[in-house]
């Protein structure tokens, strides 16, 4: 019994010794693969890291051309707004010499609307002082002329 006890311990040991072969050996295999598909993604995150830096290089570019044509627009603003301040001085300057010119052009018109009426006020009273004469001398010649 004891022999059967000691080849059934035997036997077991020799099944044990096996799974643990097998086990051992998949595991191994398993790493492998682990192993393999670890060093793919090794290569293919390298592959993606250099293309990030070729990205990174060509935004990197991009955004400096962006910061210079931002500068430049904004040179251009505070130019367009040292025209645009200027202009509406102009524009005021304009406005009140407009405004002071206009004034004087209504109060020349008015003057001399003025010195209208009071020429023509003038020549009425001329003309009616000589009407006056004119109707006086053919009045005392016609007395004259009927004595004699």
């Amino acid at each position: 019994m004891m022999l059967w006890a000691v080849a059934l311990a035997v036997a077991a040991w020799v099944v044990l010794c096996t799974a643990g072969t097998i086990v051992l050996c998949r595991g191994w295999r398993v790493l492998g693969k682990l192993e393999q598909t670890l060093s793919a993604s090794e290569l293919h995150m390298q592959q993606l890291s250099r293309d990030m830096r070729k990205l990174t290089r060509r935004a990197d570019r991009i955004l400096q051309r962006v910061d210079k044509s931002t500068r430049s627009v904004h040179d251009w603003t505070e130019t367009f707004n040292r025209i645009h301040h200027t202009i509406q001085l102009w524009h005021e300057r304009i406005r009140k010499w407009s405004t002071k010119v206009t004034n004087q052009v209504h109060a020349a018109q008015q003057a001399n609307e003025q010195s209208i009426k009071e020429a023509l006020q003038w020549f009425d009273l001329f003309y009616s002082i000589g009407t006056e004469i004119r109707s006086r001398r053919t009045t005392s010649a016609e007395k004259r002329d009927g004595r004699m």
